[in-house]
């Protein structure tokens, strides 16, 4: 329903990119990974201001990361998308533990 929900309101306005991070959310949530990839990268690419859109960047590292299956490719794609997520102050603390344990696995 949800994810319903905010699919309507981008058919009503798509320049609102907030709607895009939460789809991207709401995707990761029933493990739709390529699906969060998508809303992710949309809304990181309107985001186009000073301040850097952290919450697309961390949702589609984590979809990057789930998606590859820990594969090497996935998750050097994971850690570019992780580093430009720490660049935001709400995100650098979950985007530097995230690096860490991609980093040293157990």
């Amino acid at each position: 329903l949800a994810i319903e929900n905010l699919n309507k309101s981008i058919e009503l306005d798509d320049t609102e990119y907030e709607n895009f991070n939460h789809l991207a959310e709401a995707y990761i949530e029933i493990q739709k990974w390529k699906k969060a990839i998508e809303a992710a990268k949309k809304s990181a690419d309107m985001k186009k201001s000073s301040k850097i859109n952290g919450t697309a960047y961390y949702y589609w590292a984590l979809a990057e990361l789930k998606n590859s299956k820990g594969q090497k490719a996935g998750k050097t794609r994971a850690l570019n998308l992780f580093e430009k997520a720490k660049l935001d102050k709400n995100w650098r603390k979950v985007a530097e533990q995230n690096i860490h344990e991609i980093k040293n696995p157990k």
